[in-house]
């Protein structure tokens, strides 16, 4: 098995998770500890204290992720747990026995207006 390669920039980042929003954000431009790898068509973000927790944003197809999840839990340590696509994360689970689904996470974003919110109105 090849080893995962790490990313060195945010662009990089980008570039590998196809602009997927939550591992941008757990990217956070690679501060405070954030790491980022990619392995076949499989991205992660580690990102330690990430919403409270030390967190391993994944992106990619289920096989491809639970390869570079299985070769990046070691390395990470134990309290870093997978942060997805529920379904993906629920895949991963069966994929890895020391994986526990513990609860889903939801995403929202928007790139326009709202109409909401503080902002000046005209």
């Amino acid at each position: 098995m090849a080893d995962p390669r790490q990313l060195r920039s945010l662009d990089d980042v980008r570039a590998a998770a196809n602009s997927d929003p939550l591992l941008l954000w757990a990217a956070g431009g690679l501060l405070d500890g954030a790491r980022a790898f990619f392995l076949g068509e499989a991205t992660a973000v580690a990102a330690p204290a990430l919403s409270g927790r030390d967190r391993l944003a994944v992106t990619g197809p289920a096989g491809a992720a639970a390869t570079l999840v299985r070769a990046l839990l070691p390395r990470l340590g134990p309290a870093f747990r997978p942060l997805g696509d529920e379904n993906l994360v629920r895949d991963l689970v069966t994929r890895l026995p020391e994986l526990e689904f513990v609860d889903a996470f939801g995403w929202m974003q928007t790139e326009a207006a709202t109409g909401h919110g503080g902002g000046p109105r005209g």
